[in-house]
Formats: C-alpha cells, sequence, structure tokens
C-alpha cells in the first residue's frame, strides 16, 4: 500500500524480487509466486519448460497450483500437443494473454484445450515466455476466470515471473553439484550417453523398462532438459557423467 492506502504495484514488484534474489528453498520460490498469483487475481500458476513435438508436459513442470482435476486431465490426455498457449511461449519473447491465442484458425483439438481449462476456471490467463541462455525454452503461466490486470500489473508479473524462474533452477548444476541426480538417474543418464535404449537399460541394470523412461525423465526436468541429447550433454559438462 502507498500513502492513499493503494496497492503499489512497483514497489511490490521490487519487494519480491528482492527477496527471490537469494532464495534457494524451492518451497519459499514457490510460495512467493503464489501469493504473487493470488495479490494480481490469478487462481493458479505453472512454472515449466515447454515440450518440444511428441514430448509430454509433466516432466517438464518445476512446481504448479493447478485446479483439481485440470492437472490430471491436461497430463493424461497430454493437452500439451494441442495447447495454442504453449506453441505460442516457442516464437514470443513478450508476456501474452491466453485469450490472444485464440483465432479462426486454430484446429478442433485445439480449442478444446481452451474450452475445457475454461470449465476448470481458467477462461484466461497470462505468459511470461523464458527463453534460457543455454537454449532450454521455459514459461512461468498465471490462470484466471477473469482477467483484470493493468499493463502496469503484467510488467510486474513479467519481472517477478522472471526472477522466480531463476530462482528455482537447480543450483545445484550451476554450480557443478553432482548430488543433484540420483544414483539410479545418473546410472541410467550414464548408459544413454552410451547409446543404450530404455529396454536395453532396463536389462543391464536390472530394472524394468518404464522405471528406466521414469528416472531419464526426471533427470531430465532436474536439469532443465528436453531430450536426452541435452541431457546427456548437460551431464557431462556439469561432471555427472564421464
Amino acid at each position: 500500500m502507498n500513502s492513499d492506502g493503494a496497492f503499489d504495484v512497483d514497489r511490490y514488484a521490487f519487494d519480491v524480487t528482492d527477496r527471490l534474489r537469494d532464495e534457494t528453498d524451492p518451497a519459499v520460490i514457490f510460495g512467493e509466486l503464489t501469493k504473487t498469483m493470488a495479490n494480481f487475481g490469478f487462481s493458479s500458476v505453472i512454472v515449466s519448460g515447454v515440450p518440444i513435438i511428441g514430448e509430454r508436459l509433466q516432466p517438464l513442470v518445476m512446481m504448479h497450483q493447478w485446479p483439481e482435476g485440470w492437472w490430471e486431465r491436461y497430463n493424461e490426455l497430454n493437452y500439451g500437443r494441442f495447447d495454442p498457449a504453449l506453441h505460442r511461449v516457442l516464437q514470443s519473447r513478450d508476456p501474452f494473454r491466453w485469450t490472444d491465442t485464440r483465432s479462426p484458425n486454430l484446429k478442433r483439438d485445439q480449442l478444446k484445450v481452451l474450452d475445457e481449462a475454461g470449465d476448470f476456471g481458467l477462461r484466461d490467463g497470462l505468459i511470461v515466455p523464458i527463453h534460457d541462455t543455454d537454449g532450454f525454452e521455459a514459461a512461468v503461466s498465471f490462470g484466471c476466470d477473469r482477467y483484470e490486470i493493468s499493463t502496469r500489473d503484467q510488467a510486474a508479473l513479467h519481472l517477478i515471473s522472471m526472477y522466480g524462474y531463476m530462482a528455482l533452477r537447480p543450483r545445484q548444476i550451476m554450480n557443478g553439484d553432482k548430488s543433484v541426480l540420483s544414483p539410479r538417474e545418473t546410472e541410467c543418464v550414464r548408459w544413454t550417453a552410451e547409446g543404450k535404449t530404455s529396454w536395453e537399460i532396463g536389462e543391464i541394470i536390472g530394472i524394468a523398462e518404464a522405471t528406466v523412461v521414469k528416472h531419464i525423465h526426471s533427470a531430465e526436468r532436474k536439469m532443465r532438459c528436453g531430450n536426452k541429447p541435452q541431457l546427456v550433454a548437460r551431464a557431462l559438462r556439469a561432471g555427472i557423467i564421464h
């Protein structure tokens, strides 16, 4: 609040980013994002990498607070394949509203994602695209039933989202901490680097193929990778595998 009792959005944004700058606890970081979500009138927030064609969103999600039922439905039906807002992240560097992606050119499956999101109270929202310096595409997305924020509010959310994402990035990787992956995940990544398939890795280390896939997806999420080649390259650079 400023002296006349109004919400000082600029002061709020700088206060939040000051707290995020040196914070390392993911729960505290996401707590700041959920408080921001509520203070600007949104009901959901998600921080995630952006899947490439053929990949699912779920393994790339860092943290989220989505309506009960929508998270399960979105992932069960792999709506990331059709989500026009998610696809636009790859072409945009500026924040945009979900409804800006509606157009007469959308296909039925794309419209279905937007319409069903509305059934869960997410008729509109704001997405902040993030293009990481190492090529990783990500976004922070706030959802709501009614979109009532100003251009100034949007600028504040842009700044907070960037700081929130940077704070949630695994600092262990940035600092070369090899403990970021579990021993089993490291083992699966090492064999992947040798060119082995998930089935072959399962046979070698004595676990199910589906479990290998789960470990690889977990490693990709932790290391902010969108595919296996990127995962192997990043693990080599970090000294996690040799």
